[in-house]
């Protein structure tokens, strides 16, 4: 599982805006919370990099069957049904 505390969360943003690859959008009203967008430098590495992720993904998933696969769906989302009620 990925460590998402809020520090952590914090470090990584900080490290993509110094990297150029998202920025941060004004906040409305006053908000605490943060807008975050993709730069165009961003996309490039996406797009770079997606292809590859993706056919990991697919190799790693070939070790399931197909049922196996639905079940893991459903544990992961799950998990973030889960993760939405909590701080």
């Amino acid at each position: 599982m990925i460590d998402a505390d809020k520090g952590n969360v914090s470090r990584s943003v900080a490290k993509l805006r110094s990297s150029g690859l998202i920025s941060k959008l004004p906040e409305r009203n006053g908000s605490r919370k943060a807008l975050l967008q993709i730069t165009d430098r961003g996309n490039d590495v996406f797009n770079r990099i997606n292809p590859i992720a993706r056919a990991r993904e697919t190799k790693l998933l070939a070790a399931l069957t197909p049922e196996e696969h639905g079940q893991l769906g459903d544990l992961l989302d799950r998990l973030i049904d889960r993760l939405a009620t909590m701080d």
